[in-house]
């Protein structure tokens, strides 16, 4: 490989030696010869002319010496001229001496003309000069890079090694891809900045043409034969385009392709350097993007300017009316606060006082001198919520507010100099800031509320008072219950017992069955009146999970199925709802669900029909996207008439005296089931087209879509599983209670009875038993504190029975360490059932 430009060794000319145009001999020879001839003349002419006008001549010759060569042969020749003139021209009687004044003179004057022509002449020859210099240099310039190219192609024809060098050197460029391609644009090398631009290393991409590096409308277009023609034609081709990365991405490449000879101008071959420029391309995309948004946007802003200018003059005229509305205004401001009844107070940030309104000046009395001294705040004495401890000097209301806090109906009992008996204030403050957002000041609005100090302290005396008769009165309900309950549980227990007693009279059954019915309608009652209580005083608990509302009414059903039956009615399920489960506590939607179906069949005549149906309608309430499910409860019985429908779900209500005495209850369970829904976040409504006409009950409760249920629970064992006989201490205070259950469960397990704490705990000491069941009201102490006692030295299960039945009550109950709570009266065949679940267990 070599160049195809020769050099050749260039003779360098001192440049003393050289003239203007850089040749041997001047361009300017003929002003030289014209200067020695001027000289001649003028000695030739000192006798016609005389020595004076002889003078003139020989500042001709001075100035063409200077002209010709510049500042030094212009002082040279003016240096001959007055030798020359000082020795032919002057007078004798002068002296021919150089030290005489008159030479001295002489020589100077032709010495300044030489300098100063030759000065003149050589800023008057550059711009003429300039232009021919600059083609001498890059003539020269030209040589030597040929020389520099010829050096260059010996350098590497030389030896191996120097070709080595030359190879490593190409590799050190790691930015540049630097390649060689065969007279056909097929890759012969490949440098490691190649492959690190372009990600093709060397043994993918050798013998393979320049055009792999090419995109497809680079291809169709014919780019990469076009840019080698142009290089072998014209020795090199330069520019920019779109190359590919060996992952098929693009990159914006620079590039020059140089057509490489040999000695003999044969095409050997081009060299490539290739450089990725898509950074700086981008960049002067952004720039001249910017510069188009620069141009738009200065368009827009004259336009905007004349705009400005015609709304300017717009302004101007409103200005005026402004600055008059202005004055409106503040008069207005000033009417307002002169009549607000609360203080306003503006102070500087020295607690100055430059606006203030009447109220404020009575609440404070402080006046027009007080208001000017700084600090005339510190003189009240503001204490805290206590009325009696005094406020920290750092803590008051506007030091705080000019501090740059905010005070939201923060108050302050007060006693200003003026009124010594004192003010409760309410204060709100906002601190008032300069331009930089600093505070400079601060704005508080006060508020006399002393009297509704007073009526707040009234009225949470009254609240005292009314939640201490309200907790009275749940505790009398608690103990009511409890004593109402107490004395029905051995009824309850021989009734229930004697009906599972097979040798019982057949003729003796209903009247069992009576009296265990109205037992069991008394502890209703008493349930019921314990639910009023809590609905009323907002404090019904509920367990809340998903629930199927089908099953749930399947099984209401179910419960009341002997009194529909017994009723002669014909229940009529619609069950249509697609979404039919709520979130709800499963009890309490069931005591709901019994309630409307029992008071369904209650005012149906025998005969009669009740239909449960449900479906779906959207949420209008709350989210309209969601669904409600509606449940109704529908009846053909006595209605409702339209005078009572509006009371329908008070306490007590029943309608006329006359239903009253017809049907029993007391009223309770449709009061009692709108709270529960209620709670639920559900709505309980009636409708009836008059007496006689029947009725209906709408339940409407928020749907949830249906829940993952969980796995269902192993099928029951065919038969109850023979209980085992337990070893079981029997607490009980009631002695009627105590001998039925003595009785009535020594017939399957030993049974040792005490009737208060101290006995059941000397039992314990000395027995081991399998199960404690305990009433909770003992004489000397409770049931709670027995099996806390008992769980310290043994883990024995128990069941707690107890006239208290409130949720409390129960949580109460499993925390001491009772496995159930059974509430009184209690039936005997749910006590067995209970025993035998726990005594499972031991």
């Amino acid at each position: 490989m070599s160049f195809e430009h020769h050099s050749r060794p260039v003779r360098k000319t001192p440049i003393w030696a050289r003239s203007r145009d850089g040749s041997g001999r001047g361009r300017h020879q003929p002003l030289h010869d014209a200067a020695v001839l001027g000289i001649a003349l003028a000695l030739l002419l000192v006798s016609l002319i005389g020595p004076v006008a002889s003078l003139l001549l020989f500042f001709g010759a001075v100035a063409a010496h200077a002209w010709s060569g510049g500042v030094r042969p212009g002082l040279l020749a003016a240096t001959l001229v007055a030798l020359i003139a000082n020795h032919f021209l002057l007078p004798e009687s002068h002296g021919r001496s150089i030290t005489h004044p008159i030479a001295l003179a002489l020589l100077f004057a032709y010495a300044l003309e030489g300098t100063l022509a030759g000065t003149l002449f050589s800023v008057l020859y550059d711009p003429r000069t300039r232009a021919e210099t600059n083609a001498r240099e890059s003539r020269r310039h030209r040589e030597l890079s040929a020389w520099k190219k010829e050096r260059f192609r010996l350098f590497l024809e030389s030896s191996p090694l120097s070709r080595e060098r030359f190879l490593l050197l190409v590799e050190v460029f790691k930015d540049y891809a630097i390649f060689m391609l065969d007279p056909d644009g097929h890759f012969v090398s490949w440098s490691a900045g190649a492959e690190r631009l372009t990600g093709y290393p060397m043994e993918e991409v050798l013998g393979r043409h320049a055009s792999t590096l090419s995109p497809v409308a680079a291809l169709q277009d014919g780019e990469p034969e076009s840019e080698l023609t142009v290089a072998q034609a014209e020795g090199r081709c330069e520019g920019e385009g779109w190359r590919l990365h060996k992952d098929g991405s693009r990159f914006w490449a620079h590039f020059g392709v140089s057509a490489l000879r040999d000695e003999a101008g044969d095409l050997r071959g081009f060299a490539v350097v290739m450089r990725d420029i898509s950074e700086r391309r981008r960049a002067e995309e952004e720039l001249r993007r910017a510069h188009d948004e620069l141009e738009v946007r200065v368009r827009q802003r004259t336009a905007e300017l004349a705009r400005a200018n015609d709304a300017l003059q717009v302004e101007i005229a409103e200005r005026t009316r402004a600055e008059e509305a202005l004055r409106t205004q503040s008069n207005v401001l000033r009417s307002i606060l002169d009549n607000l009844p609360s203080a306003v107070i503006v102070v500087d940030e020295d607690e100055r006082l430059p606006l203030s309104n009447p109220a404020a000046e009575q609440m404070f009395g402080h006046d027009a001198a007080d208001a000017s001294r700084p600090g005339w705040w510190r003189r009240h004495a503001f204490t805290s919520f206590d009325g009696v401890a005094p406020v920290a000097a750092d803590a008051l209301p506007l030091t705080r507010v000019i501090r740059g806090e905010e005070l939201n109906d923060v108050e302050y009992f007060v006693r200003p100099p003026r009124r010594p008996e004192g003010v409760w204030i309410s204060i709100n403050g906002r601190p008032l800031r300069d331009g930089s957002g600093q505070p400079c000041g601060g704005l508080i609005v006060c508020r006399d509320v002393t009297e509704l100090k007073r009526g707040a302290e009234a009225l949470r005396e009254a609240k005292e008072v009314a939640e201490a008769a309200n907790r009275a009165k749940d505790q009398f309900l608690a103990i009511l219950s409890h004593e109402l309950r107490t004395p029905l549980t051995p009824v309850l227990l021989t009734v229930s017992a004697l009906l599972d007693e097979a040798a019982v009279a057949a003729d003796l059954r209903p009247s069992l069955e009576m009296i265990r019915r109205n037992v069991e309608l008394e502890a209703r009652l008493i349930d019921d009146l314990l639910d009023v209580a809590r609905a009323s005083n907002g404090r019904l608990s509920l367990e809340l999970k998903p629930v199927d509302a089908h099953a749930a009414i399947h099984e209401a059903l179910a419960v009341c199925g002997a009194e529909v039956r017994g009723a002669g009615i014909r229940p009529t399920l619609e069950l249509t709802a697609a979404a039919h489960h709520v979130n709800a506590d499963p009890a309490r939607l069931q005591q709901v669900l019994w309630n409307l179906i029992k008071n369904a069949v209650k005012f149906t005549p025998r005969g009669g029909a009740v239909t449960l149906r449900t479906r779906n309608e959207e949420d209008r309430h709350s989210d309209p996207r969601g669904a409600r499910l509606i449940i109704e409860v529908s009846d053909t019985g006595i209605g409702i008439a339209p005078e009572v429908l509006p009371r329908i779900f008070d306490a007590f209500e029943q309608g006329s005296s006359t239903l009253r005495r017809r049907y029993e209850g007391l009223g309770l369970g449709l009061a009692i089931s709108r709270s529960v829904i209620e709670a639920h976040g559900g709505r309980l409504t009636a409708a009836s087209a008059g007496t006689g006409r029947g009725s209906t009950f709408t339940l409407e409760l928020a749907a949830l879509p249906r829940p993952t249920l969980a796995p269902a629970p192993p099928p029951p064992p065919a038969g109850p599983a023979p209980p085992r006989a337990l070893r079981i201490l029997l607490v009980e205070d009631n002695k009627e209670t105590l001998k039925f259950l003595v009785a009535i469960l020594g017939r399957r397990h030993t049974v040792r009875p005490a009737a208060d704490l101290s006995s059941a705990l000397g039992l314990a000491a000395g027995e081991e038993f399998d199960l404690v069941l305990s009433d909770i009201e003992l004489p000397d102490g409770s049931g709670l504190e027995l099996m806390q006692e008992l769980r310290k030295t043994r883990d024995t299960p128990g069941i707690a029975m107890s006239g208290f039945g409130s949720e409390e009550d129960v949580r109460a109950s499993r925390s001491a360490g009772f496995a159930e709570h059974l509430t009184k009266p209690i039936n005997y065949r749910t006590l067995e059932e209970a025993i035998q679940r726990v005594g499972a267990r031991c």
